[in-house]
């Protein structure tokens, strides 16, 4: 499964159209795959209506950076996460705050910092528990 994916709403970062890259995780035989643009989610619905017609599970998030430097991706279990993570963007781009190197503590979500950002920071993990599928049908 690819936790990190952009298409063409990643300005800079993704060449590929939500069909395009659909298309190359149906070739290689993925079942599950993450769209997660840099600080935007402007694909996140065509792409979860489109990859379920595909026969792919849809997961969504935002890859979260400055400049060009990753410094976290957010995960959507649900639907309330993929809320939180839109308000936490929102919150940091109308502020015109950047983008920390650590997350706030989002409800419904799963954080992945970069090994080579936090390779010698102890970063506490939390335990992971799945609960039923939702509405999204993002993450079960």
């Amino acid at each position: 499964m690819h936790l990190n994916c952009h298409s063409h709403y990643s300005f800079k970062y993704g060449t590929f159209s939500i069909e395009q890259l659909l298309q190359l995780a149906q070739k290689c035989e993925q079942k599950v795959l993450a769209l997660t643009e840099v600080n935007n989610t402007s694909g996140c619905l065509s792409f979860v209506q489109q990859a379920k017609e595909a026969g792919i599970k849809p997961i969504v998030g935002i890859d979260f950076r400055v400049d060009a430097q990753q410094q976290f991706v957010g995960l959507a279990k649900n639907n309330k996460g993929f809320q939180a993570l839109n308000e936490y963007l929102s919150s940091l781009l109308l502020a015109e705050t950047p983008i920390p190197s650590r997350a706030a503590k989002l409800k419904e979500t799963f954080i992945v910092y970069p090994f080579s950002l936090h390779s010698k920071q102890r970063i506490k993990l939390s335990l992971i528990h799945i609960s039923e599928p939702t509405r999204l049908g993002m993450i079960s």
